[in-house]
């Protein structure tokens, strides 16, 4: 009787695993070149392998189960599946995929929305139209030849505009046509940072919970939360972190004390930051007397490099940092996913600015200090 029930709780368990997990089914005509040679199935990071088969007669065969629904890749050593560069993906999302792939072209791909959509991506997107790949590589490169006349470099520099815009385009279009698919959702996640807030939420708007469930979606949504928090007319969040000897400070601390406060991200690794550094200081300098405060917040790892960079750059305001770079809290309340990063906060706590440099900074400044 006990070997009977114990094998009867068995089966039950694997049904009720079973239940949520997703099948996959990938058959694929493939040319002579990898007959014999190994196709593996990883995941995006193609740090684990999924699956794997060997090419008989021009073919080969996957079938499996994984926890969830998910993009992977196909790949096989030493050879491109497809175009040169670019990966071969494939949804597994429980339906049956069909692939036709020939070394040097795209995948023809059927079965599910998300696999078609997948391997139509980089067709879809690249306006060829204006500029062959042979075109626009021309053009960026004269772009970033310091030998090129002035001429030839706003001429590369207008096509390379128009071809982007155009491609901006797409890539929405493509979002919204296929905001309903696992595949469209790692577009999204994965070129997201080309679009306006404003294409983002639109897309979000009407997207399925399957599109929105997918792991760099959900990334998208918490990051377009926490953008949301740092508008303007908004009211800042408070945080508390540690200068170099350790000692916490709350940005609180600085906005109740004075007219207006710049917080400040940014990181000894960062050109850009430390390029605005400069003119940060000449702003401080005019304006720290008549009631402005500079809250530095540090994307650092390295402390050393942090405290060493302060220093050589004699930067005179408060440095904090929780030595977290991209997972530092500052980052996470805000959403900040680029430095140089900069809120500017009047004395009653209400966000007036984000990322004002030069002028903008200095009139935005100056009208917090009239009122």
């Amino acid at each position: 009787m006990k070997k009977v029930l114990f094998f009867f709780m068995s089966l039950l368990n694997v049904a009720t695993a079973s239940a949520d997990d997703t099948n996959y089914i990938i058959n694929c005509a493939i040319g002579e070149e990898v007959e014999g040679k190994t196709v593996y199935l990883t995941n995006l990071d193609n740090t684990s392998i999924i699956d794997s088969a060997v090419v008989r007669n021009g073919r080969f065969h996957m079938e499996g189960k994984i926890e969830h629904p998910q993009v992977a890749v196909l790949s096989c050593k030493d050879f491109s599946l497809g175009k040169p560069n670019e990966n071969v993906y494939v949804a597994l999302d429980g339906s049956e995929a069909q692939l036709t792939l020939k070394v040097g072209n795209y995948p023809e791909v059927s079965g599910s929305c998300a696999n078609i959509a997948l391997n139509s991506f980089k067709k879809t997107i690249t306006p060829r139209d204006i500029a062959s790949d042979e075109e626009y590589e021309n053009a960026r490169k004269t772009y970033e030849d310091s030998n090129a006349s002035p001429e030839a470099k706003k001429q590369a520099a207008d096509l390379l505009n128009k071809y982007l815009i155009e491609m901006r385009n797409r890539i929405i279009k493509f979002c919204v046509d296929n905001n309903n698919n696992i595949g469209g959702a790692m577009y999204f996640g994965k070129y997201n940072a080309r679009l306006s807030s404003k294409q983002i939420d639109m897309i979000l708007a009407t997207a399925s919970d399957e599109f929105k469930s997918y792991k760099a979606v959900e990334q998208v949504i918490k990051r377009r939360e926490a953008e949301k928090k740092r508008e303007k007319g908004n009211k800042y969040i408070d945080f508390e972190m540690a200068d170099s000897l350790g000692v916490m400070h709350k940005l609180s601390d600085y906005v109740q004390a004075n007219k207006v406060t710049i917080l400040d991200c940014w990181a000894s690794w960062c050109g850009p930051c430390r390029a605005l550094m400069p003119e940060l200081k000449r702003v401080y300098a005019e304006y720290h007397d008549k009631g402005l405060e500079i809250v530095g917040v540090s994307f650092d790892k390295d402390k050393n490099a942090w405290i060493k960079c302060t220093k050589q750059m004699d930067l005179p305001w408060v440095h904090l940092s929780d030595l977290k770079c991209w997972e530092c809290e500052v980052g996470l309340v805000y959403g900040v996913n680029g430095i140089p990063f900069t809120l500017l906060i009047d004395r009653n706590g209400i966000i007036q600015g984000c990322n004002l440099h030069g002028k903008k900074l200095r009139t935005a400044i100056e009208e917090i200090l009239a009122k």
